[in-house]
């Protein structure tokens, strides 16, 4: 299992920041992961290939229209259920 936080700044002038999580969100239904959305950042959470294989599309997507924005994806490994109640703490101290 991994987990994978992503997030996307700087939202380009003109996009609705709800527009544009709507759309990952929308885009996330096709793939085998679970999602948590905030107003910051959506962390993925499922087996290693499900989890890359959305990311790899949500990158290519967002690249579309979001091509001069910086897209963040910090990944990591293990039990995604005890790292969703701590994944910043962990991204923070690794």
């Amino acid at each position: 299992m991994i987990t994978c936080q992503l997030s996307l700044f700087p939202i380009p002038k003109g996009f609705a920041r709800q527009g544009i999580i709507d759309e990952v969100v929308a885009r996330l239904k096709y793939h085998e992961v679970e999602y948590e959305a905030t107003k910051f950042s959506i962390t993925l959470y499922g087996r290693e290939n499900d989890v890359w294989t959305a990311v790899q599309d949500l990158y290519y997507s967002l690249r579309q229209v979001c091509g001069h924005s910086f897209f963040q994806a910090v990944f990591l490994e293990g039990d995604y259920q005890f790292q969703k109640e701590s994944i910043a703490s962990k991204v923070a101290f690794r």
